[in-house]
């Protein structure tokens, strides 16, 4: 959809490394900056007639300069994913360099020379380059192409769209997102594109890939051409079939279940309705379109399981109604999807091989003391690494945020925070695993201790049905919440308290689990935290509370935990609770974690609303899932307290791409969906937050990326394609790993970092 940073060479040292610009929407607007150079093997001499062709005629030609038959466009077109959709698309560029006769020419991106693909058939730039000898350098080129609306050239590129209302197939031309192209200039652009491509009876539609790119005052003479105009948040919600997370999987094939209750890790399942929560399963089909962002696609990219919308999805669609019940092969990719017939004998090999690996026992040091996230690692942002084997990597990770070398504090000087003038991370303290063992093996706690020693002999036996599982996870919930709390860790809780957040009348008591933000496994949404109100001469007598877990629905239909009392041992003992989910359980056990080796650290927080109520909730993740080529973050935004990770049913959040190309390029903001935030509400036409609001939490989310990859040498190791330095790792779409922020933004404007965890699922 977009374009990669591709011509980033190896062994480049950043004084001599080009800039480098990325195709967006499949290759809507490509630059590589780079000095001009003589033609060679990745750089054919100038050759190509302007006349059309077919078939295997197309494959000797670089380019034509007309178009009119469904087989020129074929054999010319890139197949492109674009956030999980896919399709065909030419680039064209535009040389308007003598006055009164432009010359419109389409690439072809399949043209190989002596072997290969050149690079003139990957990059305009490149093509104009080795066909056009345009005289302009890289800076140059740029501002004459993307940054006026007084341009010599146009590079844009026209876009295959299967759309589902009608069935029809559209035709879409499109500009690079930070183009500035509007209003007249894309009249002129679409006047000039149409006069040479003309495929009979065809769709066509201008394709807006950014705000700026206006066409108010020239819609009237657009339709005039035969051209609709069209956003992406409009062809996405068009689209029949949306790839989420590729892959293949052999199960039984269950059409909208009324309950998770009884689905087991061989099923895969066809929900009417995206759930809140999902329990393991092999493959998942969602009528509902899927945020790229929420804990079901983050889940399915680490578990490697297939993920896909399908918007008619039913008992009589002809890939599924044969197959209902029965035992089937699903294979999810970007040019579709296909269920083929399978067997019971394959489904158990392929779930024995997949559960046939050894349990892995997690590591955890003992550390008697809470610690503030502003004392985890003063001096060396690595010390905070470290501590994740005590307090877990949600409390460390905000302590790594505290650091001055990461966002600090406002009144660090030179610091992130102290040049938006407010703290970005909350301050706070983690509290140890050692606690978690210390209640779990009190004396008065030992029916505690017993419960859990059974549920995890029988988990790790394989022998547990769906309903069995369900019960003895609720009995040991139970069990903690009627448990004793050691007085020594209220004690030291509430010395904490009044030392870190003293007058602090709500805080968030959040998980910091060791099965949890780790390597291979991000435990997103597996464990759940709650409000505790820290009444200082309440703390003493919080050993013995009797503790409720309840659910209350807000205004706009989100649901909500809540322990109550909400005294902070009760809080404690909920979010130990929660570390025996059954969806943590099944997590778990599908990841092979040992369950005998987890225990619960505490992240402490003060409520994220206290001073001015949340307008916003925001997750950005450092990389962005389902293309095959962009450099950028993909943001997830809700208006409102309401969850991006867990949406409420018939509500869904905005999406975005920030795309990153180099310093002296701007940032650009490209809306490819309007959130639903609320279930009474209508989508909204306007995006949730401001382009600067946004462009803040992009520049957070780099700085932090930075820091952490070089604090984290696995993250991003120098040897990954020849790069030496981390600053490589914010451009870089194909990098090993990234990051999964959330954020919190208040009414007052300020922004919240609330975490960050390291993500391993891949594209």
């Amino acid at each position: 959809m977009f374009c990669r940073n591709a011509s980033v060479k190896k062994h480049q040292t950043a004084a001599s490394l080009w800039l480098l610009v990325g195709i967006f929407l499949a290759s809507s607007g490509c630059s590589l900056f780079k000095k001009k150079s003589s033609p060679t093997a990745e750089q054919p001499a100038p050759q190509g007639p302007a006349a059309e062709c077919g078939g295997q005629d197309c494959a000797s030609l670089a380019f034509v300069q007309t178009i009119t038959r469904q087989e020129t466009f074929d054999a010319f077109a890139a197949g492109e994913s674009q956030l999980g959709a896919f399709s065909k698309s030419v680039k064209f560029f535009v040389d308007g360099r003598k006055p009164g006769e432009p010359a419109v020419y389409f690439i072809n991106a399949n043209y190989t020379y002596l072997g290969e693909t050149p690079e003139s058939a990957k990059m305009h730039y490149d093509f104009a380059l080795a066909y056009l000898q345009i005289p302009e350098g890289g800076a140059d080129y740029n501002q004459v192409t993307y940054f006026t609306n007084d341009k010599i050239y146009y590079a844009g590129s026209i876009q295959k769209y299967f759309l589902a209302e009608n069935d029809e197939t559209v035709y879409g031309v499109q500009f690079f997102p930070q183009d500035i192209i509007s209003e007249t200039t894309i009249l002129k652009a679409l006047q000039l594109v149409s006069s040479k491509f003309n495929i009979p009876a065809s769709k066509m539609a201008f394709v807006s890939t950014g705000q700026q790119q206006s066409t108010t005052g020239v819609a009237s003479a657009i339709e005039a051409l035969g051209y609709r105009v069209m956003t992406i948040d409009e062809v996405l919600g068009s689209l029949k079939y949306l790839q989420l997370n590729a892959g293949e999987a052999w199960g039984y094939l269950r059409l909208f279940p009324e309950s998770q209750d009884e689905l087991r890790a061989t099923d895969i399942v066809v929900f009417d309705k995206l759930p809140l929560d999902l329990t393991v399963v092999a493959g998942v089909i969602t009528k509902a379109y899927q945020d790229p962002n929420s804990h079901i696609n983050l889940k399915s990219r680490e578990r490697q399981t297939p993920n896909m919308m399908l918007r008619d999805a039913s008992d009589q669609h002809p890939a599924l109604s044969d197959y209902i019940g029965k035992p089937v092969r699903l294979r999810v990719h970007a040019e579709g999807f296909e269920v083929t017939p399978s067997t019971v004998e394959e489904i158990e090999t392929r779930y024995r091989e997949r559960m046939s690996r050894p349990w892995i026992s997690l590591q955890k040091e003992d550390e008697p003391n809470t610690l503030s996230y502003d004392d985890m690692c003063p001096i060396d942002p690595s010390q905070c690494t470290a501590l994740k084997r005590k307090f877990g990597a949600k409390a460390a990770n905000l302590g790594f945020l505290a650091q001055p070398n990461v966002l600090g504090r406002a009144d660090q000087p030179g610091t992130m925070s102290q040049q938006l003038g407010y703290d970005l991370s909350p301050r706070g303290f983690g509290v140890p695993f050692s606690f978690y063992d210390a209640f779990i093996t009190a004396p008065e706690n030992a029916a505690v201790k017993a419960k859990i020693d059974e549920l995890v002999a029988a988990e790790k036996s394989g022998t547990l049905s769906p309903g069995e599982r369900r019960a003895l996870a609720a009995t040991v919930r139970q069990a903690i919440l009627d448990g004793l709390v050691p007085a020594m860790v209220v004690e030291r809780i509430g010395l904490s308290l009044a030392s870190v957040l003293p007058g602090v009348k709500r805080i968030k008591i959040r998980s910091s689990a060791n099965a949890e933000d780790i390597s291979g496994f991000n435990g997103a949404g597996l464990y759940d935290s709650y409000m505790a109100k820290p009444l200082a001469e309440d703390i003493p007598a919080q050993t013995n509370s009797a503790c409720v877990i309840v659910n209350k629905m807000n205004k706009h239909g989100a649901v909500r935990q809540r322990v109550m009392p909400a005294t902070v041992a009760c809080a404690v003992k909920a979010v130990y609770a929660s570390l025996w989910n059954v969806r943590a359980i099944d997590e778990r056990t599908f990841s092979r974690i040992d369950h005998g080796s987890v225990a619960m650290g505490l992240a402490i927080v003060p409520a994220y609303d206290i001073g001015s109520k949340i307008a916003a909730n925001s997750v950005l993740v450092t990389r962005v899932p389902n293309t095959r080529s962009l450099s950028g973050y993909s943001m997830s935004t809700y208006q409102g307290n309401n969850l991006v990770t867990n949406p409420a049913a018939g509500t869904w959040s905005e999406l975005g791409v920030a795309v990153l190309l180099t310093e002296d390029v701007p940032t650009s903001i490209t809306t490819t969906r309007f959130a639903k935030s609320f279930v009474d509400q209508p989508v909204s036409k306007i995006s949730v937050l401001s382009l600067d609001q946004n462009l803040t939490l992009v520049k957070i989310a780099k700085s932090v990326e930075i820091a952490w990859c070089l604090t984290n040498p696995a993250y991003y190791p120098p040897a990954h394609d020849g790069r030496a330095t981390c600053e490589y790792t914010v451009w870089d779409d194909d990098k090993p790993k990234a990051l999964d922020f959330e954020f919190k933004l208040r009414e007052d404007g300020r922004v919240v970092a609330k975490q960050v965890r390291e993500f391993s699922g891949r594209k």
